[in-house]
């Protein structure tokens, strides 16, 4: 297998082991988010964001990078054993690399694991591009919208007085506030600065109430900057697409925006039946959402719907106890993600006394088997004699992954092309840190002597 392979191959091995354990977190994260269906849309949210955030926080993913950094390229810089932290780093990467040593079942050069790896990892391009392509034409919409609506100094007298007097009522600055003649469905569009963008038209239909509770709503998006939460998720759907999971924490973590919105409009003193009215003329005279825009946001119809029937509901059930929930969930994600899963073999029992002691660590591989290197026949004729010295990478499993030669006989180079050969064909008990192998130069030098 190349070593392109190898490398996709550790990463997808890693990606895994992290979905892995991902869902033995999520599962009872996703029991418990039945209890917390009465809870405020702030815990709620405070809730689904923590288990957004185990996906986002992968140990296992980070590994083969971590590996390298130090294994490859900091390890032979370095005199001594490595700091503490790094040797624990590079124990739990190594586990995670080679904890399900993808040689061990002869797959390393089986043509049709390479062809799964590269397929793989094109399927996943594929979807990436295809959610950051949309993701990037959503925002040129919004940003599209942004730029032709008009401020709001251009509106006639009667319209400009309601729609001044309905931000005041809910604290929005005109500066944030655009008019627009081409959509008929309020919107927060902004990543950095985010603006309300008003339909012209549902100022002529609403009455100074209902007017008042939709800018309330699209106030409540604006200061928690919901376009650049949406983002942000977008991004984690393009990354992890192929995971079904995300799908419902990101559909929660929407409808948990669209209901605290809804909550602070009724906190502004409109009454919940009024504000359904409002919000079903303007979903009627709608034409279509916007993702990245509108204050819909992702459910399609269903989640309006839902959003009319809690609008309408007039229990209210405590809160507090619901708090707890969220402080579990929270401790079980943060002990979840900082503690590293368990790889490949179990440990093995301490040794009896009949039974030799586990491998100490070793900075320099041992050379268990020294392949001879054949004479060269023009060296042979010649009369000619010399030594040759090679340094060879050893890697976990004692083999020899790569050889340079560093002194080498100039007059004859057939020297060094059978020293390589032979360094080749030698076999080593590898370097160990901590325990576990891992890759290591050492130096073998090649005697060529006339008997």
């Amino acid at each position: 297998m190349t070593d392109v392979v190898r490398v996709l191959a550790q990463l997808w091995f890693a990606v895994l082991l992290h979905l892995w354990q991902t869902s033995l977190v999520l599962t009872p994260l996703l029991l418990l988010g039945y209890l917390l269906r009465g809870a405020a849309p702030r815990q709620r949210e405070a809730y689904w964001s923590l288990a957004l955030a185990k996906l986002l926080l992968p140990l296992a993913i980070g590994a083969p990078l971590l590996h390298f950094l130090w294994s490859d390229l900091l390890a032979p810089f370095v005199d001594g054993p490595a700091p503490a932290h790094l040797q624990t780093l590079s124990t739990v990467t190594t586990v995670l690399v080679n904890g399900g040593n993808l040689d061990r079942f002869a797959l390393a050069d089986r043509p049709w694991f390479a062809a799964l790896m590269l397929i793989a990892t094109v399927c996943w391009l594929i979807g990436f591009l295809w959610i950051g392509l949309r993701t990037v034409v959503d925002l040129r919409r919004a940003d599209t919208l942004r730029r032709r609506s008009r401020s709001f100094a251009t509106l006639s007298g009667w319209q400009r007085d309601r729609v001044a007097a309905a931000a005041g009522r809910v604290g929005l600055p005109l500066s944030g506030l655009l008019m627009s003649d081409t959509t008929t469905m309020p919107a927060v569009t902004g990543l950095w600065r985010p603006q309300v963008i008003l339909p012209v038209c549902l100022v002529r239909q609403l009455a100074a109430d209902e007017l008042s509770a939709l800018l309330q709503h699209e106030q409540a998006h604006r200061l928690r900057r919901d376009p650049l939460r949406t983002l942000l998720r977008r991004i984690t759907l393009a990354l992890f697409f192929f995971y079904p999971p995300l799908y419902l924490i990101l559909k929660r973590l929407a409808e948990c925006a669209e209901f605290a919105a809804d909550d602070r409009a009724l906190a502004g003193g409109v009454g919940p039946r009024r504000f359904a009215r409002a919000l079903a003329v303007a979903t009627r005279m709608n034409a279509g959402l916007e993702p990245l825009t509108t204050a819909a946001g992702t459910g399609g119809g269903s989640l309006l719907q839902r959003r009319l029937r809690r609008l309408t509901r007039t229990e209210r059930k405590p809160m507090s106890r619901y708090r707890y929930l969220v402080a579990l969930a929270a401790l079980l994600v943060f002990a979840a993600s900082f503690v590293a899963p368990t790889a490949g073999d179990p440990a093995p029992e301490p040794p009896t006394k009949d039974e030799p002691a586990a491998a100490e660590d070793s900075a320099q591989p041992v050379l268990i088997h020294f392949e001879p290197p054949v004479y060269p026949e023009d060296a042979r004729k010649a009369q000619a004699e010399g030594r040759v010295v090679v340094k060879v990478l050893v890697g976990p499993e004692g083999t020899v992954l790569e050889a340079v030669i560093l002194e080498a006989v100039e007059e004859f180079p057939s020297f060094g092309e059978a020293a390589l050969s032979a360094a080749k064909a030698c076999r080593f008990e590898p370097a160990r840190q901590r325990g576990i192998a891992v890759k290591a130069w050492a130096a073998l030098p090649f005697e060529f002597h006339l008997q």
